[in-house]
């Protein structure tokens, strides 16, 4: 099999980890805030801040072990395209994906984040399978089917 390669699209942003299975990476979000907040009901797409190169297919999923409520939407990412996970909190309470230098002890308690759940930045979004060679063409909506699961966040 050919050797999956990323190449970096933003300053700050983190390669992928792989899995231990050359098909199977995780990835990371890449943003410049210092937290970003997803009340409940709401999606967002977050950027990884890398991109698929040297041909093949990449299917975003859920990453195992999460508690946030922040479920993914099912992504296919071709080659050349930047990787960007779109998430839903499906949860009644806030989520905030916070930084290191967010300070999450000054604001827990106040507003929206008086019950919000604090999600380490650090923490993969997603986890991607890869297809070698596979130019698989989403429906005209751009998502596949088969949502499952929630994101490790």
């Amino acid at each position: 099999m050919d050797p999956v390669i990323f190449r970096t699209t933003s300053d700050g942003s983190r390669l992928p980890s792989e899995l231990g299975d050359p098909s199977g990476w995780l990835f990371y979000p890449c943003f410049g805030e210092d937290h970003l907040v997803v009340r409940p009901g709401e999606s967002v797409r977050i950027g990884c801040g890398v991109a698929l190169s040297g041909g093949g297919t990449l299917t975003l999923h859920e990453c195992p072990g999460s508690s946030s409520g922040l479920v993914i939407h099912p992504t296919v990412i071709s080659n050349g395209d930047e990787v960007a996970v779109r998430l839903t909190n499906a949860s009644r309470r806030v989520c905030v994906i916070a930084k290191d230098s967010f300070d999450a002890a000054s604001r827990l308690g106040h507003g929206i984040y008086r019950e919000a759940v604090i999600v380490p930045y650090e923490l993969p979004i997603a986890r991607g399978l890869y297809m070698p060679g596979a130019m698989f063409r989403p429906p005209y909506n751009g998502a596949a089917s088969g949502a499952e699961g929630m994101c490790a966040l």
